[in-house]
């Protein structure tokens, strides 16, 4: 039951009003992200990774796969970064570890906006290599020079980071 204070005194400072009891709730949480949200993390870092070594059997860098090889990297990254967001806020709120508290209220910035970049360079990867591949459509005789794949996907890259360094402090 919650008490209602004076507005002078301040529930965030009063021992009283701490809830330091277990709700199915935070169970619920706790399995769910950590426990099925990091295992599927974990299961899609290896997934790309075996995609990751299946592109390095072709060469990539002239083809169109250029954006699909950089997409799985970027995915790896991605689900590199929920595993230590999310999971490590669950735990210490649960478990009250103060070192992961500490490590997470340091980096929790820039993991997260690591995060949304690599989100905003995988989107615009997929939309270039959807416009690349529809350019070919029009006009099956005409490639795409690889030179220019990598303009495509540096600009990529600049237009994400230029998007999301507003998280930054």
């Amino acid at each position: 039951m919650k008490r209602y204070l004076p507005a002078m005194h301040s529930e965030a400072n009063d021992p009283m009003c701490e809830d330091d009891s277990e709700s199915s709730t935070d169970v619920i949480r706790l399995v769910l992200i950590v426990g099925m949200g990091t295992t599927v993390a974990v299961i899609g870092v290896l997934l790309n990774s075996m995609l990751l070594l299946s592109f390095s059997r072709i060469r990539f860098r002239n083809s169109n796969m250029l954006y699909f090889f950089l997409l799985a990297v970027f995915d790896i990254f991605v689900e590199l970064c929920f595993m230590l967001i999310f999971p490590s806020a669950l735990i210490w709120e649960y478990f009250r570890v103060e070192m992961l508290y500490t490590a997470w209220h340091h980096y929790i910035r820039y993991i997260s906006t690591c995060g949304q970049v690599l989100i905003a360079a995988s989107t615009l990867l997929i939309v270039s290599a959807s416009f690349e591949r529809y350019i070919c459509s029009l006009n099956s005789s005409t490639g795409i020079n690889p030179k220019k794949r990598f303009v495509v996907v540096i600009c990529v890259m600049l237009s994400a980071i230029v998007m999301k360094v507003s998280y930054l402090p």
